[in-house]
């Protein structure tokens, strides 16, 4: 008689059992996890309602495992989520945000007026996003910073500055193909859309 038995994906004991005589046993190996991806900050400066400079530290206390972001109307969540996915993704993010939010004309995404208006009037034509990632798993954490520095310009398209810095002392990485491999490595853009939604 063949039989299968499993107990919860949480529990760290499994028996298999195919027959009578043939038992294993999975506690006596070793199980290798999936590494743990976390957001540690997110920092943007001018944009959308963010004038200035400003930190979201992600950072979950007591072993919580969300954040919860709250505000009135027009306060700068779904702008928190945007630059959060934008800081991710990087410039071909602006083309998944337009497919993502076909609403009404009064929330829909557009990037060309993303520029702090505040910083606009005063001649400041800069914005950053940028964010901290760390990926820990049984070996340790790697953590690396994704950093998009955008010239917004009045008659024509921004010009995006993309480049990362790892904690690990290897220095910053500024080539796009070792930057798309540094950011999939973390989380792949075609599955971050899934993490950023509002």
């Amino acid at each position: 008689m063949n039989t299968a038995k499993a107990t919860a994906p949480s529990a760290c004991r499994m028996t298999y059992s195919t027959s009578s005589r043939t038992i294993w046993n999975t506690s006596r190996r070793r199980e290798r996890r999936m590494p743990e991806v976390y957001i540690d900050s997110l920092t943007v400066r001018n944009f959308g309602p963010y004038y200035g400079e400003h930190t979201f530290n992600f950072a979950t206390h007591d072993d919580r495992c969300g954040i919860l972001i709250g505000g009135k109307n027009g306060a700068g969540k779904t702008h928190l989520l945007r630059a959060l996915y934008l800081a991710v993704v990087g410039e071909t993010g602006v083309h998944d945000l337009k497919k993502v939010e076909p609403s009404s004309e009064a929330t829909r995404f557009a990037f060309d007026k993303s520029l702090n208006r505040r910083a606009e009037a005063e001649g400041d034509f800069n914005t950053l996003l940028q964010v901290t990632i760390s990926q820990r798993d049984d070996k340790g954490t790697r953590k690396a910073m994704l950093v998009r520095e955008i010239r917004h310009r009045p008659n024509s398209a921004p010009v995006w500055r993309s480049y990362a810095e790892r904690f690990d002392g290897s220095g910053r990485i500024e080539d796009e193909k070792h930057l798309e491999a540094l950011r999939d490595a973390f989380l792949p853009r075609h599955l971050a859309r899934f993490f950023f939604f509002d």
